[in-house]
């Protein structure tokens, strides 16, 4: 069967056509914005993933840093208080007594009596002295204690 197209219908026809394919470009081209937004929006989170990434390792290298100077300060502290000490100097020292005079002055009262075993008192003898006085025992030893030094840390 034949048609007959008019050329109104023709006109028509080219019309829609031609309004039809401006939609088709319009609509492509509004896919094409939305894919590079897409694409955008994917970039842009993989580069606040990768900032995020960055921060964190920035934050871990911070805390361990943080640790170790804690650690260091420990440290240093603990030395500090050591050399102070060490400055300072014994608080107790222990005199070897002979007969009441005072014969040499040791750190321990071990040490002490060990001196005197070199100079022939019996190394296991040492009892208690009771109230007898320092003149009428052979070898005695005695705890002193030192007074802290005067003037502060300037000595």
């Amino acid at each position: 069967m034949l048609r007959l197209i008019t050329s109104r219908r023709l006109a028509d026809l080219t019309a829609e056509r031609t309004r039809l394919h401006d939609e088709h470009t319009r609509l492509v081209e509004e896919l094409d914005a939305a894919r590079l937004t897409a694409d955008k929006a994917v970039q842009d989170e993989g580069a606040a993933w990768s900032a995020l990434d960055d921060e964190k390792i920035r934050a871990d290298i911070a805390l361990h840093q943080r640790d170790d100077a804690r650690a260091d300060a420990a440290r240093l502290r603990a030395e500090v208080d050591k050399l102070t000490a060490e400055a300072q100097g014994p608080t107790t020292v222990y005199a070897l007594l002979y007969y009441g005079t005072l014969y040499s002055v040791h750190h321990t009262e071990e040490d002490a009596q060990i001196h005197a075993a070199l100079q022939g008192a019996p190394r296991d003898g040492w009892v208690p002295a009771g109230d007898r006085p320092d003149t009428e025992v052979h070898w005695r030893v005695r705890r002193c204690s030192l007074p802290a030094p005067l003037g502060g840390e300037d000595g």
